[in-house]
């Protein structure tokens, strides 16, 4: 099993990621925040006469992670033309909207480095 990761953000605001690839599809992990969890999970499916991914997401009761779950997936899920699967979790107490806001941000540019470090790393192995 190959391993890769990203990270963006500083501080209380950082947020990591965490690829796990199998096979051509890929399951993605992100945690930040002073409260790393899991909040929800979700799974994206390439259908390639789209060129895009459906979507399925599970959300942990009280959690509001979903939103970032499935956008990772089906940026994922399209980008690297494979199942996807992505686990969040991003907390920090009483944030305010400008600390969500920050985490989202570093959620998407985290995301997005993940998926360029997945693609470099397929590009390696040809």
């Amino acid at each position: 099993m190959e391993s890769i990761s990203a990270a963006a953000g500083e501080g209380k605001y950082v947020v990591k990621g965490i690829a796990v690839l199998c096979g051509q599809d890929v399951n993605m992990a992100f945690t930040g925040g002073t409260l790393p969890h899991t909040g929800a999970v979700s799974m994206g499916i390439y259908e390639p006469v789209r060129r895009s991914a459906t979507v399925s997401t599970i959300t942990a009761f009280t959690h509001r992670d979903d939103r970032l779950s499935a956008t990772g997936a089906k940026k994922a899920a399209t980008a690297l033309e494979c199942t996807a699967v992505v686990t969040v979790g991003i907390h920090i107490d009483d944030a305010d909207v400008r600390e969500l806001s920050i985490l989202c941000d570093n959620f998407e540019q985290c995301c997005d480095r993940l998926i360029e470090n997945i693609k470099e790393r397929r590009s390696d192995r040809r």
